[in-house]
């Protein structure tokens, strides 16, 4: 593995840079028991799933509630602990503190009067409910969604947590997430309330038949139902997606063929870029060469094959880019410097992509082409999340997080051709450029034309995202369409940022005709 890789034996998120503060317990032992993800969820869960277990008709109603203020004293001690065994765990939790307030709350106007314990009883599922959900939402409010606090436990690396823009983007992430949970606790107040409002809103009977019955159904059918599958996305579902990702990331090359090819070597029309059998190639004549990519021992071998060279071929091509220019810690930096970090950026990509074997170079690297084949429906994903940046280098490279504006509009990108495609399948082009040095020799038209023909015979669409209304013209003549709206990039962007589309077989365009927002 290159210089610069984490490869699949080492540990997916660490930190980088600074070393973590030492513990104030040494005791790796108890650490490592509390630090089980078994473990976690207990203390994470349990007041809860306890209070919904004993309460009544198992216990009495203040009991329940004492048992479960119990546990949640518990969670906290056991998060204090944790973080005196280990230095990034945070305490207390804002939603072990949630739980603790809110089962001493109902245990304390439980226990007052009968009356108020028969209130309680009646109210308490939806109060509590409502109580956590409230807890979560203000915490998004104020950008501190209560998943946050998990966050200092991933290992994450420490100029990760300290860039504005990445953590824009991860407060973003961990927001959504928060929300969805703070749905989900507004939806089991809200399909826990009929037993109660039978009774204080509709003068029902308190024990009887019709109590009951919506006692069963909703207010422990329904709501348990609910809390049941958000945990179930919780321990299951996410960790079962991040280890599938893990897994295909770590796939054997050879795995990997069945899916994508070997890679290729094809001659073509230096003027047309259709493909043609025979010729010499690479003498800048009437023929060109376009091959796949391989990843070899170092990433200086190859010469002008090579990903290093390929990198700074892009970083030279893209040195004038809107993107580049807008990048926050890249495009105010003098040019050495600016090159330097687009060039370990588009390392990164094109490690990420390599083994797929669509990642095209023509004659020695005068023209670069990233394509994520997303033949599966999965790549597209797995290539773009946080466990692929972090294997292929993000965490050693010192690159600033880009504008969340080219965020916004990757996933506009993604949303339009995943509805415009087959299955969810489709090539997005990741990564084009031809090096000055021969720009407007026809290298690049080659090697598009090459993989608007791959995408042509498998049948399916290519998706790219630009930044120049020059670039929009070009991709236009070639077939692709506007999806979308533009978007506005930081300064010193003036031209708006556009997805665009190419559907299979689409004809090039002649250049006499105007585009649709030029007419």
């Amino acid at each position: 593995m290159a210089d610069g890789n984490d490869g699949p034996g080492t540990p997916l998120l660490r930190k980088a840079g600074d070393s973590t503060p030492p513990p104030a317990l040494e005791w790796p032992w108890l650490r490592d028991v509390l630090a089980d993800g078994k473990m976690k969820a207990l203390f994470d869960w349990g007041p809860l799933i306890t209070f919904y277990i004993l309460e009544p008709p198992t216990l009495e109603f203040w009991q329940a509630s004492l048992v479960a203020t119990i546990f949640s004293a518990v969670s906290l001690s056991v998060t204090q602990l944790r973080s005196y065994l280990d230095a990034t765990v945070v305490s207390p939790k804002v939603l072990d503190l949630g739980f603790f307030l809110i089962f001493l709350l109902l245990t304390v106007v439980a226990s007052s009067s009968t009356e108020a314990e028969t209130q309680m009883m009646l109210w308490a599922n939806p109060m509590m409910d409502a109580g956590i959900a409230v807890i979560v939402g203000v915490g998004c409010y104020f950008d501190q969604p209560f998943t946050k606090q998990f966050l200092s436990e991933a290992r994450i690396p420490r100029e990760v947590l300290e860039d504005p823009n990445m953590m824009v983007v991860i407060n973003q992430k961990l927001a959504e997430e928060a929300m969805i949970w703070c749905w989900g606790f507004w939806a089991m107040a809200l399909v826990s309330t009929p037993a109660p409002a039978y009774v204080d809103l509709f003068g029902g009977s308190y024990g009887s038949s019709t109590y009951w019955t919506l006692t069963w159904t909703c207010t422990y059918g329904l709501q348990y139902a609910v809390l049941a599958v958000m945990l179930y996305r919780s321990l299951v579902y996410q960790p079962q997606q991040r280890q599938a990702r893990m897994d295909w990331l770590t796939k054997p090359v050879e795995d990997r063929q069945a899916v994508y090819g070997p890679p290729t070597t094809v001659t073509v029309d230096a003027t047309t870029g259709r493909e043609i059998e025979g010729g010499a190639g690479g003498d800048g004549g009437g023929t060109r060469v376009v091959s796949s990519m391989q990843r070899r021992a170092t990433e200086e071998e190859g010469d002008d094959t090579s990903i290093a060279y390929a990198s700074r071929v892009l970083a030279r091509a893209f040195e004038h880019d809107p993107i580049m220019l807008s990048w926050p810690g890249v495009g105010d930096q003098p040019t050495d410097v600016k090159l330097d970090l687009i060039q370990k950026y588009f390392a990164i990509v094109i490690r990420q992509n390599i083994d797929l074997n669509h990642v095209f170079q023509v004659d020695g690297c005068k023209a670069v082409a990233v394509v994520v084949p997303n033949y599966t429906g999965i790549e597209y994903d797995y290539i773009r999340s946080g466990e692929s940046m972090m294997m292929h280098g993000w965490s050693t490279a010192g690159i600033p997080m880009p504008s969340p504006k080219l965020t916004q509009l990757v996933d506009q990108t993604e949303h339009h051709v995943k509805r415009m495609s087959r299955d969810g399948k489709f090539m997005h082009l990741a990564l084009f450029g031809a090096d000055p040095d021969y720009k407007g020799q026809g290298y690049g038209r080659c090697l598009l034309t090459r993989i608007l023909d791959i995408a042509d015979k498998k049948g399916l669409p290519v998706s790219l995202d630009t930044e120049t209304d020059q670039n929009k013209l070009n991709y236009w003549y070639y077939g692709f369409d506007l999806v979308g709206e533009g978007i506005h990039g930081p300064p010193p962007c003036t031209e708006a940022w556009v997805s665009m589309v190419r559907m299979p077989n689409t004809p090039k365009r002649p250049k006499s005709m105007k585009p649709p927002w030029a007419r």
